[in-house]
């Protein structure tokens, strides 16, 4: 081997020379501290080899090596003396002063169990002359199984070393079996602050890292703290745990997770390991190991003093000696006459006392293990509740399984030990969390039910925007421009596994104009153009016709709109300024001396055909195709630049999306704006299903959002590319076509049924056109603003409007029954409870009474105008209970009789009478509510107990078994009142700021919901949990639920009831295990 020579920060070196040169130089004086040495010429900072090492020590071999030093056994030719020699690998500035000081501290320690120093040096290289101790470390002698005895003895030892270094100021901090040698001499500990004060640079204070072995390393170090004597005494209680049970106390691979285990947790007692551990040094062992220092012995001293008193069988200090520990003491110092007087009775208590307490450690760990599931079980529901708050309910699936599984994991070792009644009722209530958030996921999830990847040619990659996809989601059209003659082609293609979108693939080929193309409504057929004509293709008859009836050409297109009869059809003319233009009826006919205003975002045309809207300069213009003329027309408030227009299911809606992401809803009759906060950047497509009960947008941001055709956010999901358009296909699911720069995916998301399938759904549009017919101005009393209603027993629901209301048969799907126009609006509808009458209490005060089987009305009493609020009936059913400023009025139905019940200074606010017709409960405008009983029916007041609260009682609503009634105030609160040892009581109060708009308690009383104008939450009284179910009705109208609880009706914003099946708790855990199938 050669060796390079330079001077210390200087780039010229010498050489190369052999080993004996370089020992020659040494003997000479002619190299000094001022050199370096290298074997490559480029890393000055290597390890002297054995071959240039000074001449008083000869090299024999290397006996380990580490990632700072190397250890060779050498031989001492001056001393004539074999001995140990460390050299270390790596050297720097302050390495030879730190070195020489930590050598001058372990040559101190002169004791038989410490490795004694000879000598020590700093060049070329720092090194380290040490006793050579011949025998086995402490690691390879803790493989094989020992005695008690003998580990105690080993111990003993190391305790005395480290002592009597303690009591010279010398702490070891890396005390570990590698370090710990056994000679027949005995035991010798080695490496004394070696790897402190060569670490000094890099120590944990300095630089973050951590000074010595992670499994033996005190809390205290990892958390960068201070080393001290009891950091040294942790690791002797490690040593000895290894001793006792044959294995480390924390095992963790990671280094992280074994650092989080040491400064958090408590290792397993060695008695769980090894029952036939010493009960005294299982004490002495894990007082040795306590997290916090304060806790341990504080000196070594203390520590062996306890240990020799095992060896010779006296109660240690560590802990005040118990009856049963001075029995055993004595038994092992007399063993003779204990085995002759008491010994098998004792010794059979004794084991049977040692197998409780290891039943017991049993039962602890497994207590510990269930409540790590329980706080698993948590934390998976916070996810769950987090992401349904968003609407994010495809993402609030997975977390909301696992909840499930651990709680059924939780459940089965539950059985198998007998847990704390706590955590039984933690888990209980858990339980029933996951069930009911199951419930509000199961009618709004989507799931992805298929995924088509589409291979597409080099010009559909070029030209995407006339890519287009049929209303049912089953073909995809595209007009590919011809590159030579100017003309373009209309290709098709069905959509399926393994489809192939190249011009030879596809089901047709048509020659045509280059402009956009539209699929009908129904996806029987695709309109395009052809020399300057709009044609139909249909799919069936493989013919086409012409629909536009020109004599001369269309100009070039940028979009054109056919209504659903072909009655008009308008285009938008590129080349032409952007004027749109409309025909109809084989003729037409636009305003402004010919054409429309200029057009710069999309048009659309209503579906019943009677409105067209667009964008222009100034703003959205709205033209009535029947009447010729502009409704709205260029506006200076519209800043949101519209982009994909289109109309809603009622026809007066205009539903467009600007830029930042915002949809936005316009009433063109009422003239108002909503918005709806939808995506976080550009939408690039709105589309509505083919029955107009769910729209759905996609957007830049890669969200796809459903809502329903009340403007309620149903949910919303995420997929990987950026989606382009969006349809619905026969079955409602959602139908997806997104891209990437290079590729195209049609993918297919589908919905649960609760949702998906609806019980009645009818379309009222020629059941009012009479009304529309006499009074063209009452359009807008047409959208449902008022709450819908539902009998006690389900069979009718009423439809609520202005002025009007429509009476549905509820058992029936789309079976209407009549319709009912008042004079005035009306302030409330009440079925009585055996659904024979409909009280109606209007405005004016008049209350009329329908007849459900003569579907005739009459009028009962005349009230005061404007001060009645409420009415509902008795339980016989034929009473009414009304108020106003007079008093409470109790109305005979048959004979038209009337009692009233005047009050003094007050106002009766609402009155209910109990299922069970026991009860008449009475609320005040001074907060009082009070409990009649008696003959109140007669007009005997009898005040069995009076209340009195701050916040009015706008509301008092039953539980059917008379028992339980709730108050809703005005500010959202509500208040429960139980009748418990035979007098009433409140109960729970819940505070919900919103407007309450109807409040329905659960047949078992233990759930209620309240409807409010945007949403439907579910209580649960004895978690004091809460969950949504519906949100976001339009323009606040609320929702009603069956007394069954089995469906709910909704109102549409077309003027339809929805009534869906709620999903019930058995749904909920089907479909959480996984019983259920997603599609």
């Amino acid at each position: 081997m050669h060796y390079y020579v330079k001077k210390k920060n200087q780039p010229q070196h010498h050489g190369p020379y052999t080993s004996e040169q370089i020992a020659h130089f040494f003997q000479q004086n002619q190299l000094d501290d001022s050199y370096m040495i290298s074997t490559d010429a480029q890393h000055w900072s290597v390890a002297v080899t054995k071959d240039i090492f000074p001449i008083r020590y000869k090299i024999i071999s290397e006996l380990g090596h580490g990632g700072m030093a190397i250890v060779y056994k050498a031989r001492d030719v001056l001393l004539k003396r074999y001995c140990a020699v460390k050299i270390v690998a790596k050297n720097d500035s302050e390495t030879p002063v730190h070195f020489q000081e930590e050598a001058a501290a372990m040559a101190r320690l002169q004791h038989p169990n410490i490795v004694t120093v000879y000598d020590t040096g700093t060049f070329p290289q720092c090194f380290l002359s040490m006793e050579l101790v011949e025998g086995i470390t402490l690691q390879k002698w803790l493989k094989v199984q020992r005695s008690e005895n003998e580990y105690l003895d080993i111990f003993h030892q190391i305790c005395q070393a480290i002592e009597y270094a303690h009591q010279n100021q010398v702490i070891h901090r890396d005390i570990k079996p590698e370090n710990i040698m056994l000679s027949k001499n005995g035991v010798k500990v080695m490496d004394f602050g070696i790897a402190r004060q060569l670490d000094t640079n890099y120590t944990l204070q300095k630089t973050g890292n951590i000074m010595g072995t992670p499994r033996y390393m005190a809390p205290e170090i990892i958390r960068g703290q201070k080393a001290d004597k009891r950091s040294d005494i942790y690791a002797l209680g490690v040593i000895l745990y290894q001793m006792l049970t044959g294995r480390l106390p924390y095992e963790e691979d990671e280094v992280l997770g074994l650092f989080f285990a040491i400064m958090n947790t408590d290792p397993p007692s060695p008695s769980l390991i090894n029952p036939r551990v010493n009960k005294d040094l299982e004490v002495v062992c894990m007082h040795c190991i306590q997290t916090k220092r304060e806790h341990r012995y504080q000196r070594v001293r203390e520590l062996r003093q306890e240990i020799e008193r095992v060896q010779k069988h006296l109660p240690i200090k560590t802990r005040p000696a118990g009856v049963i520990t001075k029995i055993t003491k004595y038994c092992f110092r007399h063993p003779v006459q204990v085995f002759f007087l008491v010994a098998v009775p004792l010794i059979s208590l004794v084991l049977f006392m040692q197998n409780i307490q290891l039943r017991s450690a049993q039962q602890r760990e497994q207590q510990t293990t269930l409540e790590k599931q329980v706080s698993l079980i948590f934390a998976h529901m916070t996810i769950a509740t987090n992401s349904i708050s968003l609407k994010k309910h495809t993402k609030a699936i997975k977390p909301l399984r696992k909840a499930f599984s651990e709680l059924q994991n939780a459940y089965q070792q539950m059985r198998k030990n007998k847990a704390h009644k706590g955590l039984q009722e933690k888990l209980k209530r858990y339980q029933q969390n996951i069930i009911l958030l199951g419930q509000s996921i199961l009618p709004n999830v989507v799931f992805p039910q298929q995924k088509i990847k589409i291979p597409v040619s080099t010009l559909i990659q070029r030209f995407p925007s006339f890519l287009q996809l049929s209303p049912n989601g089953k073909l995809m059209a595209e007009i590919i421009p011809h590159p030579q003659h100017g003309r373009a082609y209309l290709l098709c293609w069905e959509i399926k596994d393994g489809i192939d979108c190249t011009p030879h693939n596809a089901l047709f080929k048509i020659v045509c104009d280059e402009g956009p193309i539209q699929f009908k409504h129904d996806a029987s057929g695709i309109y395009y153009i052809d020399k300057g004509q709009i044609f139909f293709l249909n799919f069936a008859a493989n013919k086409r016709r012409q629909v536009s009836k020109r004599a001369t050409r269309l100009p070039y297109l940028k979009k054109f709109i056919i209504s659903a009869n072909e009655k008009y059809f308008a285009y938008l003319a590129a080349k032409n300024d952007d004027r749109l233009v409309i025909h109809g009826q084989n003729k037409e006919f636009n305003a402004q001396n010919g054409d429309l205003v200029r057009i710069k975002g999309d048009v659309a045309m209503s579906r019943d055909s009677k409105f067209i809207a667009g964008v222009a300069r100034g703003g959205m213009f709205i033209w009535s195709l029947n009447k010729k003329i502009f409704i709205k027309k260029n506006t200076n408030d519209w800043r949101d630049s519209p982009k994909n227009i289109l109309f809603g299911p009622s026809g007066r809606h205009i539903i467009y999306n600007e830029h930042m992401g915002s949809v936005f809803l316009y009433d063109f009759v009422a003239h108002q704006k909503t918005i709806l906060t939808a995506h976080e950047n550009q939408i690039q497509d709105i589309t509505f299903s083919s029955d107009h009960r769910f729209f759905c947008t996609c957007g830049l941001d890669k969200k796809v959002i459903l809502w329903d055709s009340l403007f309620r956010k149903i949910s919303e999901f995420k997929v990987k590319e950026t989606p382009r358009k969006v349809v619905f296909d026969a079955s409602q699911n959602i139908v997806l076509l997104s891209s990437t720069p290079t590729q195209f995916f049609l993918q297919r998301w589908t919905r649960q049924k609760y949702m998906r399938e609806y019980v009645a759904h009818k379309s009222t549009h020629e059941l009012l056109q009479h009304f529309r017919k006499k009074n063209a101005a009452a359009q807008s009393n047409f959208v449902v603003q008022k709450p819908v209603l539902v009998s006690s027993k389900g069979t009718y629901v009423v439809q609520p409007f202005h002025f009007r209301f429509m009476l549905w048969e509820g058992n029936k799907p789309c079976s209407l029954i009549h319709s009912f126009m008042n004079r005035n609006d009306f302030v409330c509808l009440r079925f009585s409870h055996d659904e024979r009458y409909l009280a109606n209490l209007q405005e004016n005060g008049e209350l009329l009474v329908l007849d459900m089987a003569t579907k005739s009305m009459q009028q009962l009493l005349k009230l005061q105008r404007g001060r009645s609020k409420h009415m509902s009936f008795s339980l016989n059913n034929q009473h009414i209970f009304a108020n106003d400023l007079k008093g409470l009025h109790i109305v005979d139905i048959v004979t038209k009789e009337h009692i009233s019940i005047p009050t003094k200074n007050r106002i009766f606010l609402c009155t209910e009478e109990s299922p069970n017709k026991k009860w008449l409960a009475c609320s005040y405008n001074d907060g009082h509510i009070e409990l009649w009983n008696g003959n109140y029916i007669q007009g005997q007041k009898n005040v069995f107990q009076s209340f009195h609260r701050r916040d009015l009682a706008r509301k008092i609503i039953w539980h059917e078994n008379g028992k339980v009634f709730a108050t809703v105030t005005a500010s959202g609160t509500i208040h429960t009142w139980l009748y418990e040892n035979k007098k009433w009581q409140h109960g729970e109060t819940y505070n919900y700021p919103y407007k309450i708009v109807h409040l329905f308690f659960a047949p078992d009383a233990r759930y209620f919901a309240v409807t409010t104008p945007r949403k439907t939450i579910m209580f649960d009284r004895k978690t004091k949990e809460k969950y949504e179910l519906f949100s976001g009705y339009f323009k606040g109208s609320g929702v009603f639920l069956f007394p069954d609880w089995e469906k709910v009706a909704m109102p549409s914003i077309n003027g339809d009831i929805l009534i869906y099946k709620l999903p019930h708790s058995q749904d909920a855990i089907n479909f959480l295990s996984k019983k259920e199938k997603e599609n």
